[in-house]
Formats: C-alpha cells, structure tokens, sequence
C-alpha cells in the first residue's frame, strides 16, 4: 500500500496515524457507514446511463478485460462486504510490518535518521 503526501513536515506523526488506522476501523467503524457505503456504490453502478454513454461504457470494459459477468461478480462482492470483512482486510494488509520509503530533501535528513530510515543519495 503507498501512503503518499507531497510536502509533510510531520513524517512521524503520519506514520504514526497510519499504523494506528486498524485500530480506528475496529473501534469507530460501525455497520452503518459500510451499508451506505455499499449502497452509494450500488446505486453508482445501476444508474441508468444514456444509450450512447451505455455502449461507450460497454465498449471500453470489454475492451479491458471486464466482461458483463466480471462485472455482475464484482457487483455480488460489493453487496456481500460487510463490517468483519473490512476489519479482515485491514488486519491482512496493515498489520504486518510495513516498510516504509521517503523521498526527501536533505532538510529532513536527521528526523529520518532518528526514526531508522536508511539514506541513499539519489
């Protein structure tokens, strides 16, 4: 997963709220956000297009590989997430130790040091 910001003077406190995010998901996420959540989408994929934004549409998932089954399978995954399976997911991909890169100037050079980030010169 890239965690990317342009100009962050705080890398430490960023690090810091990103690895508490699975935390955050057990404690404050309810059911009642992922239903909307879930339901938005739902209601994204089935508004009715126009005819002619309908066979574009058509044209260029084909061309990409997604198919009308892909899609139908991709619309049963949306509706079967649920609250444990978010809460699986960011155990699975969040929890293990995540490796980190910065692409700094040299104003920061010491705080990376102190934080155990190996510099390289580019």
């Amino acid at each position: 997963m890239l965690n990317s910001t342009q100009i962050n003077s705080n890398i430490e406190q960023t690090f810091a709220a990103f690895n508490s995010f699975i935390d955050w998901v057990r404690q404050s996420v309810t059911n009642e956000p992922v239903e909307q959540g879930i339901l938005s989408i739902i209601s994204a994929i089935d508004k009715p297009p126009s005819p002619s934004a309908e066979a574009i549409s058509d044209f260029h998932a084909n061309l990409s590989g997604r198919t009308v089954d892909k899609r139908k399978e991709f619309r049963k995954k949306i509706i079967s997430c649920s609250l444990g399976k978010i809460i699986e997911v960011a155990k699975k991909y969040l929890s293990a130790k995540l490796r980190r890169a910065i692409v700094s100037s040299r104003k920061f050079e010491s705080e990376l040091q102190a934080m155990d980030f190996h510099i390289r010169n580019l």
